[in-house]
């Protein structure tokens, strides 16, 4: 693949922690995206030393845990805060973080990944179809 000229700072939030579905996927895009040339944190609720799971497949990425993303911990090797917030899934524990980081990354995008037709989901709940 080839690198970005423009290095972007990507925070990924992860609902669980590595031994999740979605974490397999997020692992992915961040690997991913870390090969472009870009820097890649994922954050996880708690035990981000579950990674080992996913690390035999390669890891060029950052695992940090929620609370050491909110004492400031876990920075970028610019010192930057992130360009792009890419939280997985709308979930209770995804809008807590959001809660707690978003006035200290101002500036950054925030991206909601819908891993499911969350909006169906919600009509069906609420007898709205």
């Amino acid at each position: 693949m080839k690198k970005t000229k423009n290095k972007l700072n990507i925070l990924y939030v992860v609902y669980n922690n590595f031994q999740s579905n979605s974490a397999i996927h997020v692992h992915n895009f961040a690997n991913a995206m870390a090969e472009l040339g870009n820097e890649c944190i994922v954050a996880v609720p708690d035990h981000k030393e579950s990674v080992q799971e996913l690390s035999g497949n390669g890891l060029l990425y950052s695992p940090a845990e929620y609370e050491d993303i909110i004492k400031g911990k876990v920075i970028f090797k610019n010192k930057s805060n992130p360009d792009i917030v890419h939280i997985w899934t709308p979930r209770e524990i995804t809008r807590a973080f959001f809660l707690e980081i978003k006035k200290r990354f101002k500036k950054s995008l925030y991206i909601i990944h819908l891993e499911d037709n969350e909006e169906q989901i919600l009509h069906k709940q609420i007898n709205k179809t």
